[in-house]
């Protein structure tokens, strides 16, 4: 649990904005939309730096955001998607599941959770 310096309205835009997702987490390459299905619901393809010499990891994931009673819970998975192909030098990761909770801590504050399951794909040494 972090707790970050903005209001909930915020936090959400920059954890949901696929499209720019990279300026805020420096972990990521790039990220798209691939489709929206609903306001709430989108399938988007993230491609993560490399790390450690690793090639880089590249996943497609349905994004679901709902209201929850004292905030919002962002859950996603990986999906197979025919628009969506593994880019050259990257290895695909699988989500098994993933969560953002998302609740105010104050008008200016936001407490983040996240927790994920995933399956980096490839050959990780050890």
């Amino acid at each position: 649990r972090v707790v970050v310096p903005c209001a909930l309205e915020a936090a959400l835009d920059a954890l949901c904005w696929y499209p720019a997702r990279f300026h805020v987490d420096d972990k990521l390459d790039r990220t798209r939309v691939v489709s929206s299905i609903t306001r709430s619901t989108t399938i988007v393809q993230a491609v993560g730096k490399s790390i450690l010499g690793l090639s880089p990891r590249e996943s497609c994931f349905v994004n679901h955001r709902m209201r929850l009673e004292d905030g919002y819970a962002i859950i996603s998975r990986s999906v197979h998607h025919p628009r969506v192909a593994v880019p050259p030098g990257a290895t695909r990761a699988t989500l098994v599941v993933a969560a953002w909770i998302v609740m105010p801590v104050s008008e200016r504050e936001t407490a983040i959770i996240y927790i994920a399951a995933f399956d980096p794909g490839g050959v990780i040494p050890m």
